[in-house]
């Protein structure tokens, strides 16, 4: 059995080889780039349902150094975390 290593491979036959390599570098960075949007709204929900966690905790005395009120905590801890 003949153990085959990369070196191999490209000192034989390099130009298929680099064309398929150049290929799936160019699918790659295709999908890359169509998943930023997605990503991006990922971890802007993420993000929006970790604030409201957080602003959740919040006692009265702290809301109250920000403006807030009881009732604007209520509203904005009952939305969805797809609703911004």
């Amino acid at each position: 059995m003949k153990t085959v290593f990369p070196q191999t491979i490209s000192s034989q036959s390099s130009q298929p080889f680099g064309q398929v390599r150049e290929a799936a570098v160019a699918a790659i960075a295709a999908v890359d780039s169509s998943l930023d949007p997605v990503l991006s709204h990922v971890f802007t929900w993420l993000q929006r349902a970790r604030d409201r966690r957080a602003l959740q905790r919040l006692d009265h005395h702290m809301l109250h150094d920000i403006g807030l009120s009881a009732a604007d905590v209520d509203h904005e801890v009952s939305k969805p975390f797809w609703r911004g």
